[in-house]
């Protein structure tokens, strides 16, 4: 959708901000929705290749082999299983991280993460994809370290290409009138 189109239905221009502003925030979302699904996909398409590799193997083993090979894979293939949950988790752990940073609007996701202190193992993940606690944890840090978050409302303007000159207030129509008064005098 563009600027000229919202135009064109009449919205005014704190309307138009507002829609820009709730789509960045819907794309983002689906932005580490995407991330998330693209690490389960190659994961998996990794886990199958390793499976068909370990099925060929297996066609080659003799029968009195086959039974300490089927014990063996059994036990690797556990260990992946486990290894792939451990990453699916991790993965979901920091995208439902970053997203949470990215809304509580921290200068420095890294900065911020280290001084929340959240531990993967004992972090829990709601069926909201939210980490349980985590926003009670920005805002005790926001209180203690409100440096490391943008404090700034951006509610008047949130397209990255306004500008407002300084000490108008956003009326540049008197600025613009009074500099052209100025240069004819």
């Amino acid at each position: 959708m563009k600027k000229e189109q919202l135009i064109e239905l009449g919205l005014s221009q704190e309307q138009i901000e507002g829609v820009f502003k709730l789509n960045g925030l819907d794309v983002e979302a689906e932005k580490a929705k995407n991330k998330e699904l693209e690490e389960q996909l190659k994961t998996s398409n990794d886990n199958l290749k390793e499976r068909d590799k370990q099925l060929e193997d297996l066609k080659k083993v003799n029968p009195d082999e086959l039974k300490a090979t089927i014990e063996s894979l059994k036990e690797a293939n556990k260990q992946k299983d486990e290894q792939y949950a451990k990453e699916i988790k991790e993965t979901k752990f920091n995208s439902a991280l970053d997203m949470a940073l990215t809304g509580a609007k921290a200068k420095n996701n890294t900065a911020v993460k280290a001084m929340l202190g959240i531990d993967l193992d004992t972090a829990e993940i709601d069926e909201n994809g939210s980490i349980k606690g985590l926003n009670e944890k920005i805002e005790a840090l926001r209180g203690t370290d409100g440096y490391l978050f943008d404090t700034t409302d951006n509610s008047s303007s949130n397209s990255p290409y306004t500008y407002t000159p300084s000490g108008t207030g956003g009326n540049t129509d008197d600025l613009i009138k009074s500099e052209i008064e100025n240069m004819f005098k």
